[in-house]
Order: structure tokens, then sequence, then C-alpha cells
């Protein structure tokens, strides 16, 4: 049975979730080699199948390590090791269209502002926003209390101060996965 957007009804059961989830991230341009391992907690509410929408709020956890390529003021190029970890809160948006036999697919919008335990990237702050954006393929268990995910997911941090040597950023791209259970 494929299950569609239908509209909400005023009795409609609001359900949450608890889920566990983990990112392998690597880097996407040449001169930010830094791979990024992320650890996410989130609590997600949800009207399923009522709605496809879900929103999510929880806790990101991330490790960085690497090798960054800046230019100095005289243009000169300045390479530097670079690692950090990383905590914060970040909230999600997902889109799941169609459930067919438990399966899924799945488009996701995931931001947060993390603390780093060191100046990250190297001429950057303490702080940064990471950004996420994917696709997955969700899988909800026969007896309904429990899901898994596979997700591709691109990601950018950045401190949010505009395009100067004070906001180095950086991209990544990569695999994810997430377990979770219903609390209702």
């Amino acid at each position: 049975m494929i299950c569609c957007s239908q509209t909400l009804h005023a009795d409609a059961k609001l359900r949450t979730q608890t889920k566990l989830g983990s990112e392998f991230l690597f880097p996407t341009h040449e001169n930010r080699q830094i791979e990024t391992i992320t650890f996410n907690f989130m609590h997600v509410w949800e009207r399923w199948p009522e709605h496809p929408f879900t929103f999510g709020t929880g806790l990101s956890v991330t490790g960085a390590k690497g090798r960054i390529t800046q230019h100095d003021d005289n243009w000169q190029e300045i390479v530097s090791d670079t690692q950090a970890v990383g905590l914060g809160p970040v909230f999600r948006v997902k889109y799941e269209p169609i459930v067919y036999r438990g399966f899924s697919p799945g488009i996701g919008l995931w931001g947060g502002l993390i603390l780093y335990s060191d100046h990250f990237p190297p001429g950057g702050d303490v702080y940064n926003f990471m950004w996420r954006s994917g696709i997955s393929l969700n899988y909800r268990s026969g007896n309904g209390r429990s899901f898994f995910s596979l997700s591709w997911k691109w990601m950018h941090v950045s401190n949010g101060q505009g395009i100067t040597d004070r906001n180095p950023s950086y991209e990544a791209e990569g695999l994810g996965f997430s377990w979770g259970w219903y609390l209702d």
C-alpha cells in the first residue's frame, strides 16, 4: 500500500521518536582536506502517515581532522593541519512523500550551531554553523516500533562571518545511517 500526503485531521495522533545516527563525511575540495565524523541524537515529531514532513531537534557531536590550505596577506599559500571536536544543538526537517511495504525515500535539511574545542578551521572561530542536506532510504519495521535509515549527505561548515579570512569554511559529503524507535 502506498501512503501519500493527506489532509491533517484534528484527531490525528502526534507520534514522537528517538533517533541515534552517525555520518562519515569526506572532503569535496582539494584545498580543504578535512574528514568529519558526526554522531547525532535526535527527538523527532511526526504525524505519519497524515503528513509527510517530520521535524526534530537534538544534539550533534562531531570530530574533524585534516588539512586546510589558505592564503596569507601576501597571497602565499599556508597549509595547516587541523583537528577539533565539537558539540551543539541541531534541528532537522525531513520530507518522506511515499511509504511502500515499510520503505520510504526521504530528503532532509539539518542545521546547527557547533562549539569546537579550538579555533576551527585554523583562522576561524570556536563556533561554526553546520548545514547538512541529503537523501535517504528509510525502513519501518513490521511491528511499527522501530526504523532504520541509510543516507547520503552533503555538509557545509563555516562561522557565518562572510567571505573573510576569519571565516574559513569547508565542505564534505558521505554516508550516514541511523536507527530509532517510537516512544508511544
